[in-house]
């Protein structure tokens, strides 16, 4: 009889893995920064003289601007949701980590050249 290897998936007692506050943070970090880059992308290609959209996929849902707010308020927190949902794996863990410092990232920036487009 062969020994089965334990599920990551749950701690001993077969409970899930439990809440990582740091997980949480930067899962609502990125989800904010996420909305923040919603608005900025709208409010800068209105009001902004030179401003474009620098990702090609986004750029082709902004010809219809409802596809692009439910992409942003599904598609994004559907995926942080399943990456928190399989927290225990470090590959999950590692792309909510990525995800934080991607839009975090991207939120910086914005705030940075926003003078110069003014």
């Amino acid at each position: 009889m062969k020994a089965r290897r334990p599920n990551p998936m749950k701690q001993s007692g077969g409970q899930p893995p439990r809440h990582s506050p740091g997980l949480i943070f930067l899962r609502v970090l990125t989800w904010l920064c996420n909305l923040f880059d919603l608005w900025y992308t709208f409010l800068a290609l209105d009001f902004a003289r030179n401003a474009y959209e620098a990702k090609p996929f986004y750029r082709a849902m902004l010809e219809h601007p409802y596809l692009a707010v439910v992409y942003k308020f599904s598609l994004v927190p559907l995926g942080l949701y399943l990456l928190y949902k399989c927290r225990a794996y470090t590959v999950a863990r590692f792309g909510v980590c990525l995800c934080a410092l991607f839009f975090l990232g991207n939120t910086l920036y914005q705030i940075w050249i926003f003078p110069l487009w003014a």
